[in-house]
């Protein structure tokens, strides 16, 4: 039997038949009079037509009036049934059950909701199962666990404990943080530079904002270890290029970074060693491992942007397992062992990012 997987985040909706992925469909939606775009074709048009775009749908899914009245939908449950009808269709024909794995705050509204959509749709959904904890139990961890997940609108920790079996046991949520708001800092730092060295502002043409958002998630995959990297647009005035250095990033970062450190802080368990699990989104973050680094007690491991896909399907017979309604998974077998965790006692919080021979304090407002 195929397995259809759904992952939800509203940065990328993963879509996989087995464990083969087929496409990554951001939570974005534009109206431009009589056409809805969703996904990358919305992510595309928002600064072009920002009249009506949302960007919130998944993470606030419900059925509360929108502000902004259209007639493709009357609520954010009315988008998320629309891009849910979209990415079913790419698989549908593929697939005998579909599996959903979600982020570890949505309560039972929403995945009441979500499961009513996909009744709507004839959809064959088999269970939710919190993403966190598949990602956890896919990985060799110790016993305590730390999930850090990556949102457009909020960043989540989840705090995870691991045996026989792999359960989750809180969820929090840092909200205003996400990557919406980073790429937000970034654009408007790049922006300074364009004005500063050619007197050119690229938000006054929708379009050069657009492809200034558009270009600033890969070229920060891309910026390595390099102390200053070129970033250029096209305009009415020809290709212009600014460098933007590597120390000017993490500046513009580190309020943000303080508040995700200080989370992690309070929740870890103090005299025992703890895996803190990085998202595959949170990569290329400037200093931001290095910050994470001076956390005692804190092993941090990178996981890998399959690894969710890749559990399910590993666990696919207890997943997928008809009868009984719709079921949901906040704990499943551990697929990988755990470490042995004891340690002396000697956590601290700390209070600068690193950069080569470069401390930034990050209790600092920038």
């Amino acid at each position: 039997m195929n397995i259809g997987i759904i992952n939800i985040n509203d940065l990328g909706v993963q879509v996989a038949v087995n464990d083969q992925l087929i496409c990554n469909s951001p939570g974005y939606a534009v109206i431009d009079d009589d056409a809805i775009f969703l996904g990358d074709e919305g992510r595309s048009r928002c600064k072009i037509l920002p009249k009506w775009t949302n960007n919130h749908f998944w993470n606030e899914i419900n059925a509360n009036k929108l502000l902004q009245t259209n007639s493709f939908a009357r609520n954010n449950a009315d988008l998320v049934y629309l891009h849910i009808k979209q990415l079913w269709a790419l698989i549908e024909k593929e697939v005998q059950a579909l599996i959903i794995a979600v982020p570890g705050s949505f309560n039972e509204e929403k995945l009441g909701l979500l499961a009513g959509i996909c009744e709507e749709h004839q959809i064959p959904l088999r269970s939710f199962v919190d993403s966190s904890v598949l990602e956890a139990s896919f990985t060799e961890t110790h016993e305590n666990i730390l999930h850090l997940e990556l949102y457009l609108h909020s960043i989540a920790l989840t705090k995870i404990s691991k045996g026989r079996t792999t359960v989750r046991n809180d969820t929090k949520e840092i909200s205003d943080y996400g990557f919406s708001k980073l790429v937000g800092n970034w654009a408007n730092l790049i922006s300074d530079q364009f004005i500063h060295n050619h007197r050119y502002d690229p938000f006054h043409n929708a379009q050069t904002e657009q492809d200034l958002f558009d270009k600033i998630p890969e070229w920060m995959s891309s910026f390595g270890e390099e102390n200053i990297k070129t970033f250029g647009l096209k305009s009415s005035y020809g290709y212009q290029e600014v460098s933007v250095s590597r120390e000017a990033l993490i500046k513009n970062c580190a309020s943000i970074y303080q508040q995700i450190i200080e989370t992690i802080n309070v929740t870890i368990t103090s005299g025992e060693k703890t895996s803190l699990l990085l998202s595959s989104r949170l990569k290329g973050l400037p200093g931001f491992k290095s910050a994470l680094e001076l956390l005692k007690e804190i092993e941090i491991v990178d996981l890998s942007n399959l690894s969710a896909i890749t559990s399910i399907f590993e666990l696919k017979e207890e997943l997928a397992k008809e009868g009984g309604g719709i079921k949901y998974f906040d704990r499943v077998v551990s697929l990988k062992k755990t470490k042995r965790s004891s340690l002396p006692s000697h956590s601290q919080t700390p209070s600068h990012l690193l950069w080569k021979h470069r401390a930034f304090p990050i209790h600092t407002n920038f």
